[in-house]
């Protein structure tokens, strides 16, 4: 496959408005639909198997779901049949927040009371000590301020209390991420931007707590002690049908992992959309590859790390 040589825009230029533009509550909710299309069910896969293997179902009081986006948690809790008094769930996207009041509209609730708000998870209006489990699946890691939001998860919730918090463990160990990656150096080369230091830093890192030590240390600087944190690797396996689902994954990624989006807005819009396209097949073709799928169907396996806390 022959690389593009197109010339991306100066990332350094782009940065300051790409992180007004792109890492707000107005990009996550304009990919409302490609992201619960492409990693609803997937992150509820991983809340189910926590509350499957570390929790207790059978009573988890008052629910808090930090960053709930399209509703995976309220997913999870209602396909494992985990009793809660009661569901809230806070997002700063308003798209995200009515993309799962739609869920709960049409699904009936086994939990006596659901709350939906949008919220800044690092500014939360919850009294202290306001809620029993609070779930915080793969968002608070793309806070501004992540100490700030695990300080405010301490805060409101009650002595004796379970926090969840959802990270990425190694983008190695995330096979689409890392399939995607080999894609964009196969056919932008060169062509792909690179990001200064300086700015790189500000950028939302999905690998920020790849550590499992690090997620931990940053839980006790929150409050939580660290007898009472745990950080259990989570992986699970995925299916898909043939180049087509790979296809429209990756193009649904592109629009919903905000630094594949910056990356993507770097180049000259009227090429975006062949870019896509091109990237897009090349990595339904790594994919295939790879793993020594069949034409018609295989796997991706991506791990988390996910930690225990009580309060």
């Amino acid at each position: 496959m022959l690389k593009r040589t197109i010339q991306a825009r100066c990332p350094a230029q782009l940065f300051k408005n790409q992180q007004k533009a792109d890492f707000t509550p107005e990009m996550w909710g304009g990919a409302a639909t490609e992201y619960e299309r492409a990693f609803g069910g997937k992150l509820e896969s991983y809340a189910r198997q926590v509350i499957e293997d570390h929790m207790d179902r059978s009573n988890m009081g008052a629910v808090l779901d930090v960053g709930c986006g399209t509703g995976a948690v309220w997913d999870a809790l209602k396909g494992t049949g985990a009793q809660c008094k009661s569901f809230t769930g806070i997002d700063y996207s308003e798209d995200m927040i009515n993309k799962a009041k739609q869920k709960l509209t049409h699904t009936p609730s086994p939990f006596p009371h659901n709350e939906l708000h949008i919220m800044d998870g690092t500014a939360m209006s919850f009294n202290d000590s306001s809620f029993d489990t609070i779930f915080a699946m793969f968002s608070l890691l793309f806070f501004t301020d992540k100490l700030k939001g695990m300080q405010e998860i301490h805060r409101v919730l009650r002595p004796s209390g379970n926090a969840v918090i959802g990270c990425w463990a190694p983008v190695q160990t995330i096979e689409w991420v890392h399939y995607s990656n080999v894609a964009l150096k196969s056919v932008l080369g060169s062509s792909l931007p690179k990001i200064r230091p300086e700015n790189k830093a500000e950028l939302p890192n999905f690998q920020t707590y790849a550590n499992p030590l690090v997620l931990k240390a940053d839980l006790v600087k929150a409050g939580f002690l660290g007898d009472c944190v745990s950080v259990a690797a989570v992986t699970r396996t995925f299916s898909f049908k043939g180049a087509v689902e790979l296809e429209r994954l990756w193009l649904d990624m592109s629009l919903t992992y905000p630094s594949l989006s910056f990356v993507m807005n770097t180049f000259p819009k009227d090429e975006i959309k062949d870019i896509k396209a091109e990237v897009a097949k090349s990595f339904a073709t790594v994919v295939h590859e790879a793993t020594q799928t069949t034409e018609h169907h295989g796997v991706l396996r991506g791990t988390a790390n996910v930690a225990l806390c009580k309060k």
